[in-house]
């Protein structure tokens, strides 16, 4: 199953961890409210945006990721699904270092994805039985070794911050480190 993670770009606090590493490293709670401490960061703008915050002109923009986290609209959000958004990606980076357990609109309430599946929709080009490198995963580590991926384009005049995850192949257990 192919996954991709689309990311916006978010300003971090001096000496904050990114989400990711955070995420690997923590050994705390999995889930709390936005009273305790590992949210510290995050709680007052979680409050701010889920009360007055939400109704900002510039709210649509603020929290252009919000829909697609906790599944409802920016307006009808609720504290633990701005709490949620903090989470998992938060505008202008002020992180919360749990998810809520419960009260979001769209549980379960530690997934990034409104509660729906990530399942892989067929990328534009591809035809049902398309076995191609830019269609399908590869069935073993060295299985797509000397091909390239497809051409892609991107339109757009603003400035944009595209992130992307590659393998330009793989190891196949023959590489000696010791020869450096």
């Amino acid at each position: 199953m192919w996954r991709l993670l689309l990311a916006t770009s978010v300003m971090a606090e001096p000496g904050s961890r990114r989400f990711l590493q955070r995420r690997a490293e923590d050994s705390t709670p999995s889930c709390g409210g936005i009273e305790l401490e590992p949210n510290d960061l995050c709680r007052d703008t979680v409050l701010w945006a889920a009360g007055g915050g939400k109704w900002d002109p510039r709210a649509v923009e603020w929290f252009k990721n919000f829909e697609s986290i906790a599944g409802v609209p920016i307006g009808s959000g609720n504290v633990a699904d701005y709490q949620r958004l903090y989470w998992c990606a938060p505008p202008g980076g002020k992180y919360c270092g749990l998810p809520p357990c419960s009260g979001c609109s769209s549980p379960p309430c530690d997934d990034c994805f409104a509660g729906k599946p990530l399942v892989a929709n067929l990328r534009p080009g591809c035809k049902a039985n398309d076995t191609s490198i830019g269609c399908v995963p590869p069935e073993t580590t060295m299985g797509y070794k000397g091909q390239h991926w497809p051409t892609t384009y991107i339109d757009g005049t603003q400035e944009m911050h595209i992130f992307l995850i590659g393998d330009w192949g793989g190891l196949d257990g023959s590489l000696d480190w010791g020869l450096g």
